[in-house]
């Protein structure tokens, strides 16, 4: 178990290393943006919100901890999460011991310790490390209060599920199959509702009821966690979407302006201001009816979603992990196990070893509650990333039969059960669904920014460059104005000229690029044209503050006063 955790550990801080050298490092993203400011804000004194919570709570806060003890240094964030997540090696090795052997809790462990998404999300300001440290502790605390009948261990298992579901709410339909397990290993029902549920519920209830408070506090409202489920719900399910990351039109992917639009536009169509419960419910609602009116488009989508739960390539939500892997020579880029052969290990186990084994049908019927839960909803990276905590153990116990004269006397039987489990390993070599173009330009897109944050304005524009290369319908509004920015900080103002058209002709209803290239026309002595592009940005956008600076700019230079002061 030592080597373990110190291999784990070592893998961890070596990546940590490796990514502190790369553009992301500095420049957190969208999620991983939001849990900082949060964090920020709450250290500023800002510790309520004045609405109940949108997004999961846990991770802000834990955050704002961190900084509050250790200083704003995400790097202390990150040492943490990287011992958090060898810790969780162990843990998955441990469960694997008892529900096998501890030959097989050790394979466990080292496929946890080498699994790259694990290695990744650790270096990420993101909640996801957390989920699987809580997700692994309530199994390992599930199988010891079954093994002991302990009111301490169903306390601490209530406690783990609590803690993840302030991270993921959706660990909560676990709930239901803990008290089932206890009483299968134990059969009594008598003691195992008196002795260990009440234990079990306080363990689930002391984490959430601060958040559960809060909310009722700022809106008024009953909202256990936060009330983002029914959005979440109907994007999953709307046969329009692609069942992935996909947004609706009309609503951004940035959380903060996801929780505006969604409240905005369930209170347009309600005629009325409505409770944070209420939001949620209009738009669960609304995925009903998605589902209703649309049937056989609704089974497609759920084709296509199951093939992207299964499938080895990760679809990013926040970062792009295949991209990275291809172009920055980190960790990532070795030959270390995925998600691919992850499952397909855990998937030939499970067929071939969970048949007799109480403990190994709990944990099956963990994989298939958990499963269902990402399934009704939409499938990405980080939503399906607990589902190996449940399937690692029968990895290990796979790797660990390999090893014995006795299994391969026995092979025979084995090929049979586990050619059960084909269809859905066939599911994981599948060419992926997603469009990789696609994701190459948002990925591109997104360095774009990042290297011109840093000043790294050469870096800056190839980014760009590569970004339309890959696909120029899927680069970013922002993207293009950071990238001719930095042309125009390399004094070359033709090139910028260039982007600034290729933005307007791309997204002719954002006014930035108008008014940027109306000022840089001003510059290079363009007055007239400046002045018309200046109020091409005034007529898309009539309260437009940056195009009015602009105008009053020119006219003062120019040394018309009466035109100064109407745009002033």
């Amino acid at each position: 178990m030592l080597l373990i955790f110190a291999f784990a550990l070592a893998l961890r801080l070596f990546f940590l290393y490796q990514w502190s050298n790369t553009p992301y490092y500095a420049n957190p993203h969208v999620d991983a943006w939001v849990h900082k400011d949060w964090a920020l804000a709450i250290l500023s004194g800002r510790f309520l919100r004045e609405r109940a919570f949108y997004q999961s709570p846990f991770y802000p806060y834990f955050l704002a901890g961190v900084y509050k003890v250790f200083g704003v240094k995400d790097s202390m964030m990150f040492l943490l999460q990287a011992a958090a997540s060898a810790f969780t090696c162990l843990l998955i090795a441990r469960i694997t011991a008892r529900v096998f052997d501890e030959k097989a809790g050790f394979f466990a462990g080292l496929l946890a310790a080498v699994y790259k998404p694990f290695i990744f999300q650790a270096a990420l300001l993101l909640k996801e490390t957390w989920v699987i440290l809580g997700m692994s502790l309530l199994c390992l605390s599930a199988l010891r209060a079954g093994d002991s009948a302990n009111r301490r261990d169903s306390f601490l298992c209530g406690l783990a599920t609590g803690f993840t579901a302030l991270s993921r709410g959706n660990a909560l339909l676990l709930v239901p199959l803990v008290p089932l397990f206890w009483f299968w290993e134990n059969r009594d029902w008598r003691a195992t509702m008196r002795r260990l549920c009440p234990a079990f519920a306080l363990g689930i209830i002391l984490p959430i009821l601060p958040a559960t408070l809060h909310n009722y506090m700022a809106s008024r409202d009953f909202v256990p966690i936060n009330y983002t489920d029914g959005f979440v719900f109907y994007m999953g399910n709307n046969p329009r979407l692609a069942g992935s990351t996909d947004y609706p039109p009309g609503i951004s992917s940035a959380p903060l302006e996801e929780e505006a639009q969604t409240a905005q536009i369930a209170e347009l169509e309600a005629g009325h201001k409505l409770k944070p419960s209420e939001v949620s419910a209009f738009w669960f609602r609304k995925g009903l009816l998605e589902i209703a009116n649309h049937p056989a488009d609704w089974f497609a989508l759920n084709w296509r979603k199951l093939r992207f739960f299964w499938n080895w390539f990760e679809p990013p939500d926040e970062y792009a992990a295949d991209f990275i892997a291809r172009n920055f020579g980190t960790v990532l880029s070795w030959p270390i196990l995925g998600y691919g052969l992850a499952c397909t290990l855990g998937l030939l186990g499970m067929f071939a070893f969970a048949g007799g084994n109480r403990k190994g049908i709990f944990l099956c019927l963990c994989a298939a509650a958990y499963a269902l839960s990402v399934l009704v909803t939409f499938i990405s990276d980080r939503y399906r990333l607990p589902m190996v905590v449940f399937l690692l153990p029968f990895a290990g116990a796979l790797l660990a039969r390999l090893t014995e004269r006795e299994f391969h006397a026995n092979l025979r039987g084995f090929a049979v059960r586990a050619s059960l489990a084909l269809p859905l390993v066939s599911l994981c070599w599948l060419p992926p669904l997603q469009n990789r173009k696609n994701i190459e330009a948002q990925a591109w897109s997104q360095l774009v920014s990042m290297y011109f944050v840093d000043g790294k304005y050469e870096k800056s524009v190839a980014a760009l460059e590569n970004a339309f290369k890959a696909n120029p319908a899927r680069v970013y509004p922002q993207a293009i104005l950071d990238g001719a920015a930095s042309c125009e900080r390399l004094r070359l103002p033709r090139r910028a000229l260039l982007f600034y058209n290729e933005g307007i002709a791309r997204y002719p209803s954002n006014p930035d690029f108008h008014s940027n290239k109306g000022a840089l026309l001003f510059e290079l002595g363009d007055k007239s044209n400046a002045v018309a592009e200046l109020k091409r940005a005034i007529a898309i956008a009539p309260g437009f503050a940056p195009a009015y600076k602009n105008l009053s700019i020119i006219y003062a230079l120019s040394g018309d006063k009466s035109r100064t002061r109407a745009t002033r």
